[in-house]
């Protein structure tokens, strides 16, 4: 009887006052991970903290944990051909198609959760049979979205409208990401073709078949001076049928390769294909320069280009010229006068040295000022100045005044006043200060009048 009644006692007890399946036994799956043929598995813990996100985060580290157990099947055969066909590291294509494809997982379950008083516990599954079909819907609807985009890229090259048609190309691309370990094979012109081919190759043809020439390839041009007329350039495109026509709307960037001046970098053609080279000055002195123009890459894909297509541009010769400038130096009449305590120098200080700068500068000196593109005045006189206890000293006040023939304007126009020179006698120090004179010149004025021309 005594018996009976405990048992009853019991019976009761757990009948009213059941037990918190949170905090019941470890389950089977907590104890020991469950292995399955059918299933893809995801476990994770978090210890518990004060904060809300616990739970959140072992829901998402058993996703990822989930995500480990699917191997996508990435052929070695596979990698070697994405190797040589597209030039990139085999460790590259392996992770870019990992990371793609586990954005895209979908279809998983919750099994199960526990907890105790210290930890979360989550259990994830995903049926394989599940992922597969799953997969095999977004490889369909990858293809036609990406087939779609490639065939008006397409149709946009066979227009010449070069920057829509790669932007159409790239994206193109993206759609495919998750599924390059497939054959992704479409019927292309009555044929059966790998799409991702077909894009590369594509892109590759249109670059190629970018032709960029000069209207003229040699320019006359003068140091110091604008490059009139502007350089123009012609770019036409063959489209894949063998036809020749004008490239519109596209983007060229041009810099000095040889020589140096000062240039509006970026342009783009007309409707017609022609594109308009502005060079604003030339400021070497080098007779032989060179600016080279090229299709300005980085505003062509301004849409971004996908990891797997950046070697196209390496293998590609994209269209660019050359264009010669024959640079002759400005044409100089420069008239000179110095003296010397109030008498003429026989032989001038201050001329040659000045001349020889401006030589080196690429400045032509003439004699006769109706052909002349400058003209220089230059008037130094040594005046005396004091003496003291042997010692002599004169001044020199230097004017020099520039102009622009062709303009009629002023370039330049200073004085410069008690520029010194001592020695033992007034005669030589008038020397020594007009020599001092020449040294300001060429090293303090020079710079200057030269960067006005």
């Amino acid at each position: 009887m005594k018996t009976a009644l405990t048992l009853f006692l019991f019976a009761c007890l757990f009948m009213f006052c059941p037990v918190n399946g949170a905090y019941a036994g470890k389950p089977a799956w907590v104890k020991e991970r469950p292995l399955s043929r059918f299933y893809f598995i995801g476990i994770a813990m978090t210890p518990k903290v004060e904060d809300t996100y616990s739970m959140q985060n072992a829901k998402n580290k058993a996703l990822s944990d989930l995500s480990t157990e699917i191997e996508i099947g990435i052929s070695s055969e596979f990698i070697s051909s994405m190797v040589e066909r597209y030039g990139v590291a085999s460790e590259d294509v392996k992770s870019e198609i990992t990371a793609v494809a586990m954005a895209n997982i979908e279809g998983y379950e919750l099994v199960d959760t526990w907890e105790n008083q210290d930890e979360f516990w989550v259990y994830y599954r995903l049926s394989k049979e599940l992922y597969r079909q799953l997969k095999k819907e977004r490889m369909d609807k990858a293809i036609s979205l990406s087939l779609d985009l490639y065939q008006k890229g397409r149709a946009k090259e066979n227009e010449a409208r070069l920057s829509a048609a790669l932007a159409f190309f790239m994206q193109a691309v993206t759609p495919l990401m998750e599924h390059l370990d497939e054959p992704l094979k479409v019927t292309l012109d009555g044929a059966e073709k790998n799409l991702l081919n077909e894009i590369y190759a594509s892109t590759v043809h249109l670059l190629n078949n970018i032709a960029v020439k000069p209207l003229r390839a040699k320019h006359s041009a003068k140091l110091g001076q604008r490059v009139s007329p502007p350089v123009q350039l012609k770019v036409n495109y063959t489209t894949t049928v063998g036809i020749e026509i004008p490239a519109p709307q596209l983007p060229l960037t041009a810099r000095f390769t040889k020589g140096n001046g000062e240039i509006l970098q970026n342009f783009a053609t007309d409707s017609d294909g022609l594109g308009q080279c502005e060079i604003t000055k030339v400021n070497s002195p080098d007779k032989l320069q060179v600016v080279h123009v090229v299709v300005d890459t980085l505003k062509l894909f301004s849409c971004g280009v996908p990891a797997l297509m950046k070697t196209a541009f390496k293998q590609a010769n994209i269209g660019q010229a050359n264009v010669l400038l024959n640079v002759s130096g400005v044409t100089v009449y420069m008239q000179a006068e110095e003296t010397n305590l109030g008498r003429a120098t026989q032989i001038p200080f201050i001329e040659p040295k000045f001349k020889s700068s401006l030589a080196q500068q690429g400045c032509t000196f003439i004699d006769d000022i109706a052909n002349a593109d400058i003209l220089i005045e230059l008037q130094a006189n040594a005046r005396r100045g004091t003496h003291y206890q042997g010692m002599f000293t004169a001044f020199v006040d230097l004017s020099i005044l520039v102009t622009d023939l062709k303009s009629g304007d002023e370039l330049y126009n200073n004085t410069f006043s008690n520029i010194k020179g001592v020695q033992l006698n007034y005669q030589n120090a008038g020397v020594k200060a007009l020599e001092n004179a020449a040294r300001k010149l060429e090293k303090d004025v020079l710079p200057d009048i030269v960067s006005k021309f």
